[in-house]
């Protein structure tokens, strides 16, 4: 959760809101019966190959991700008890106390795993998710851009995290500066430039704001969504003829899509949007 309260969020990326919260959350305690069925053939494993040390790792993280932590740290113990210099037996150990809320001694289990693995930015990225949680963003931070620069052609949700963190320390041109460094590492990703735009808008900077939002249409010139942001940034400029073209295009070609695609939840609250800023902009 964004640490300033103020903070407010212009757009809704539910792509990358899917990603980062499969990312930086608990795993879902798993439906029952699909939690029993992978844990009876977990075990079965175990007790055909009773010295895979993975296999008790393996255990211990469904374990782990039913909830039943206790359970998992007796598979931690058994796996570094069959194999003490397995490296990976520090990872799961971390995974383990972060998903119980343990968010130091998980940062002290990754952190020996990764001075074992000092090329893994997944270990990294979780260990900045446990920072996170402290409230250590500089930390966390500091993680992320160990884990970009190992591997720069990451997932955007990894470069999203890291603009969070720079909020976080309340530095939005560095965040913009990262988000940046993204799209030449990975191409124009829409996402990026949503976070870009949302954090312009925030900080009143509508002329660089303009910009982002036109690099945003190169990615698709036709699309309602992006056009309505472009109209929303031109009225932020005060040129609200040109406000009220952009929102009468998109809503022009919201209205030249399909039925089935029209009756979208997302299209049609942008409509019903659209509808309003219209009215607002020309007043009976």
């Amino acid at each position: 959760m964004d640490s300033n309260p103020q903070r407010i969020t212009f757009f809704v990326t539910s792509l990358c809101v899917t990603v980062l919260v499969g990312l930086s959350a608990p795993g879902p305690v798993r439906a029952h019966g699909a939690y029993d069925s992978r844990l009876y053939h977990a075990s079965a494993h175990i007790v055909a190959n009773p010295n895979d040390a993975l296999a008790y790792l393996s255990r211990a993280m469904i374990h782990a991700e039913g909830g039943h932590f206790e359970e998992a740290e007796k598979d931690i113990a058994d796996a570094r008890r069959l194999k003490p210099a397995l490296s990976r037996v520090e990872f799961v150990r971390g995974e383990v106390m972060r998903l119980a809320g343990r968010h130091e001694d998980a940062i002290d289990a990754y952190s020996i795993y990764i001075a074992a693995e000092t090329n893994h930015p997944s270990a990294l990225i979780k260990r900045s998710l446990a920072y996170t949680a402290l409230q250590d963003y500089r930390f966390a931070a500091a993680d992320l851009d160990h884990a970009l620069t190992l591997r720069p052609r990451s997932a955007p949700a990894v470069y999203l995290m890291r603009a969070e963190r720079h909020l976080d320390l309340e530095d939005p041109e560095l965040a913009i500066r990262g988000l940046r460094e993204g799209v030449k590492s990975i191409g124009p990703v829409p996402t990026l430039y949503i976070e870009m735009l949302d954090i312009q808008r925030f900080e009143g900077d509508n002329e660089a704001a303009l910009l982002t939002v036109k690099d945003l249409l190169d990615t698709a010139p036709a699309n309602p969504a992006w056009i309505s942001m472009k109209g929303d940034v031109l009225a932020d400029l005060g040129r609200h003829e040109e406000s009220g073209a952009a929102h009468r295009l998109a809503l022009e070609l919201l209205d030249r899509l399909p039925q089935r695609n029209r009756q979208f939840p997302a299209n049609r609250a942008l409509r019903g949007a659209l509808l309003g800023k219209l009215s607002d902009a020309n007043p009976k």
